[in-house]
């Protein structure tokens, strides 16, 4: 399960509207404080970066009035950037009892937290608070559908996203959000039409010069668009979508990995390591390029990295199976299915080095037979006029046998080639 990051598109999106609405928050209360040394206090906090001076403002703030909750969040804020994580979670809690119910922005803080804390349950927990007070707010219903998501609860992700809709039907991040939860599912077509919808509704709004999609979540539909066509064996149209990824980000990763395997699946496999070999330029330690470059040492790499890598497994198969190298290649593909027994692609690999295993051991099994035939054992009698006469024939010195067995075995020689007649 992979975790959520403010760095991808899930929460790049919720972080920006927290820290708008942060700002707003402090605006406010500068503009409506009646106490002249708590608003300039405030003044202080909202044009310092730095947490030290920020905690002490605060504080001064909070002994002369207990109630401001926005100094308790302000000073929350400034603890978890010096990560003191037991101190902030304090703060938010104060600043959310002492905001009762005049302010749901410090729960979205402390939401904010939480995922940084990879704290899950907590937040769909705080996030559920906030629905309590307002059942449409989209912070909270947008975060709520991320974590279910990131949780496997398809459906309940899907039961959130419908309430965005249902108050906005042109909200274009809870449609890529749909498409995303459909995809899990299997729903793979419908996943599509919501990925078109998402598209279509930021083009529109581009060309009206609205609010549309930031370059993290257009270039998140994108690639989540190209993961459905590749998993539908669309592969040009998979390529097509992690292509206009590039035209935002040349260097995302994700595109550039994604291309690679499109490419293989066209049989364009010289230009698929390609990029292959690009992203490693950029991330040395990308698993998904080194698994799929297919080398035993990169993929041996791979693994290194992540022992749960069951592709990278059966690729060392594969590549000891092209080397002739059976019993070890059997030895790596019985590790990748005890991962992923089901795997079509690994059990025939199997049966395949099975069945050459089996072809060395009836190989070895007939020259052991052989080397275990016992040789006739001739006497050191003279060697016959008759063989003599064969070995002659053949070409060969009638004079140098002396026994029987020397004639014997000369006369083998002599058929095989292995003595120059005459």
């Amino acid at each position: 399960m992979r975790d959520i990051s403010f760095e991808r598109r899930d929460f790049t999106d919720l972080q920006k509207s927290i820290d708008n609405e942060s700002k707003e928050e402090l605006k406010k209360a500068l503009e409506n404080e009646k106490d002249s040394q708590i608003k300039e206090f405030f003044e202080k906090i909202e044009s310092s970066d730095e947490p030290h001076k920020i905690i002490e403002w605060c504080s001064q703030i909070i002994f002369i009035d207990p109630q401001q909750f926005i100094a308790h969040i302000q000073r929350a804020k400034a603890y978890h950037e010096l990560k003191l994580n037991d101190q902030a979670e304090r703060c938010f809690k104060d600043g959310i009892k002492n905001a009762e119910s005049k302010s749901i922005k410090p729960i979205h803080e402390f939401i904010r937290f939480l995922i940084h804390e990879k704290r899950y349950q907590d937040i769909l927990h705080y996030c559920e608070k906030i629905l309590e007070i307002d059942k449409i707010d989209r912070i909270s219903l947008g975060t709520k559908s991320r974590v279910l998501i990131h949780l496997r609860e398809y459906q309940k992700s899907l039961e959130c996203i419908e309430k965005i809709l249902s108050n906005n039907l042109n909200d274009v991040d809870a449609w890529a959000t749909k498409a995303d939860a459909l995809r899990n599912i299997g729903e793979y077509q419908k996943s599509l039409e919501c990925f078109d919808k998402a598209l279509t509704i930021d083009k529109n709004n581009s060309t009206h010069k609205t609010e549309n999609l930031s370059v993290s979540t257009r270039k998140f539909v994108l690639i989540t668009k190209g993961n459905v066509l590749q998993e539908l064996g669309e592969y040009q149209k998979s390529l097509e979508c992690n292509q206009e990824v590039l035209l935002l980000d040349g260097n995302d990763v994700t595109a550039l990995n994604n291309i690679g395997c499109a490419l293989e699946s066209l049989g364009i496999k010289t230009v698929a390591k390609k990029y292959f070999e690009k992203v490693l330029k950029i991330d040395e330690n990308d698993v998904i390029a080194l698994t799929n470059l297919g080398t035993v040492e990169s993929c041996k790499k791979a693994l290194l990295l992540d022992e749960t890598n069951y592709q990278a497994l059966i690729n060392i198969s594969s590549a000891l199976v092209r080397s002739g190298k059976y019993s070890l290649a059997l030895e790596f593909i019985e590790k990748g299915l005890k991962i992923n027994p089901d795997d079509h692609i690994a059990l025939e690999i199997k049966v395949e080095i099975l069945n050459e295993l089996q072809k060395e051991i009836k190989i070895n099994q007939f020259k052991n037979k052989q080397n275990n035939v016992e040789k006739p054992k001739w006497s050191n009698d003279p060697a016959t006029d008759a063989q003599k006469q064969y070995i002659k024939n053949l070409g060969g010195n009638e004079n140098a046998p002396k026994t029987k067995g020397e004639a014997s075995e000369m006369i083998t020689k002599l058929k095989e080639g292995k003595i120059k007649s005459n």
